[in-house]
């Protein structure tokens, strides 16, 4: 794997290295399991940063709900919107994880960010994806294992391959990737156990 803002840097630079990106595999993964956004469709971006993955979700015809914690990734995530003349379907909101109340969707899709949540507030914010996730509606996102490099860093979250099941129980699972090797980030070489979710919840509840 390759990618993920240095801990504890800013998050400009990241910005500014990873600008020219495409929206990461994950998302296109989902998109496609997702199928044509139905109408009123909303999708949720739990840690947007620069709005690139917002950008391919309001441009596969979804309305997005977007947060961040970094006051200049809205800005440049609203920015982005408006140059494809599609903000009129985005709503964005600068807040920490600690702080934000997850609104509810149809698709819920958080790419290298919730290991950003602070372990203290982790149950609480997954809990909330997983109430406002509606009957039918796919949840893809990655979470940080324990052998990952960043592991141990304070404010952060990491999981067993056994807590990622019991956070995924009741779910239709469609998608359980686990990588842990060698690799790169936007600081340099580190380790990489991350876990690629995709699930569903089902159509009756769950």
């Amino acid at each position: 794997m390759t990618g993920g803002a240095p801990v504890g840097d800013g998050w400009e630079p990241f910005f500014d290295g990873t600008e020219d990106r495409g929206p990461r595999p994950l998302l296109i993964t989902a998109l496609e399991l997702a199928g044509p956004a139905p109408e009123g469709g909303i999708a949720l971006e739990l840690g947007c940063g620069s709005g690139i993955e917002t950008l391919a979700l309001l441009e596969a015809g979804w309305s997005v709900r977007a947060m961040d914690g970094s006051h200049e990734g809205v800005r440049r995530t609203v920015e982005r919107a408006a140059a494809a003349g599609l903000a009129d379907r985005l709503v964005a909101e600068a807040a920490p994880f600690e702080e934000y109340t997850v609104p509810s969707a149809d698709l819920v899709y958080a790419g290298v960010s919730l290991p950003f949540c602070h372990a203290d507030h982790f149950p609480r914010v997954w809990a909330e994806i997983r109430a406002g996730l509606h009957p039918g509606g796919l949840l893809a996102v990655q979470l940080f294992g324990v052998r990952d490099t960043w592991a141990g860093t304070p404010g952060m979250n990491f999981h067993t391959t056994e807590d990622v099941e019991r956070l995924l129980d009741g779910l239709d699972v469609v998608r359980l990737d686990e990588e842990d090797e060698d690799g790169s980030s936007f600081s340099g070489p580190k380790h990489w156990h991350v876990f690629d979710v995709v699930a569903r919840r089902p159509a009756g509840g769950g």
